[in-house]
């Protein structure tokens, strides 16, 4: 019978396999154990362990988990999401440049409902960096707490460009003039310093619950 969190954490370290990073599995699992006494205030260290193994379960099942996770790399992390955002990037350039360009109607109607609707781009971008978060708090825990800004930095540098461009007449003006209004401008620049710490940050605070 486990009753203090150095035994279940001891268990733990003896079942995980070896081919894990040990010493952060445990960090991970001792700051969610400090996580839940705070947040239940159990009478004893005992009530606690009980608890704990009731929510994210016993050593021996926690173990079993990790013997068929994958193993992610941090930098393969960033690259991937930084590719996705400048995927996402490059087709809003090309559909901007067609759309002044081409005469093709599929074109012009979504060039339209983005103009019209600029609420759209903002959603998109806002359910893309939630689930940012959400997958460097699934796959890398109590890691991601450091790795997420880092991430998030990363991935954001092609707006970051475009926005400056586009302020400072670098890029044809006209052609983002239906959105350039000074209320617009304001909502993009809240909107990007808000990403992370809300969308981003609230991603992973709820992939750090899934990931154990």
């Amino acid at each position: 019978m486990i009753r203090t969190k150095r035994e279940f954490l001891i268990q733990l370290n003896e079942l995980l396999p070896k081919q894990v990073d040990k010493a952060e599995i445990l960090a991970e699992y001792e700051n969610l154990i400090f996580e839940i006494e705070n947040e239940t205030m159990v009478a004893s260290e005992g009530e606690l362990i009980e608890l704990v193994m009731k929510q994210i379960g016993t050593p021996e099942q926690l173990a079993n988990n990790w013997k068929n996770k994958p193993i992610y790399h941090p930098n393969r992390a960033m690259i991937g999401f930084f590719l996705v955002n400048l995927i996402i990037f490059l087709v809003g350039s090309l559909l901007t440049v067609s759309y002044h360009t081409l005469e093709i109607a599929w074109i012009q109607q979504t060039w339209n409902v983005l103009i019209g609707v600029p609420i759209v781009l903002l959603l998109i971008y806002s359910i893309f960096f939630w689930l940012l978060g959400f997958e460097v708090g699934k796959e890398f825990g109590h890691r991601g707490r450091v790795m997420a800004p880092r991430i998030f930095l990363l991935t954001i540098i092609p707006n970051i460009i475009l926005m400056i461009g586009t302020i400072f007449h670098l890029y044809p003006f006209e052609w983002f003039q239906p959105l350039l209004n000074g209320s617009f401008i304001v909502d993009c620049v809240l909107f990007t310093l808000l990403l992370f710490p809300i969308n981003c940050w609230i991603g992973y605070r709820i992939g750090k619950r899934l990931s154990v």
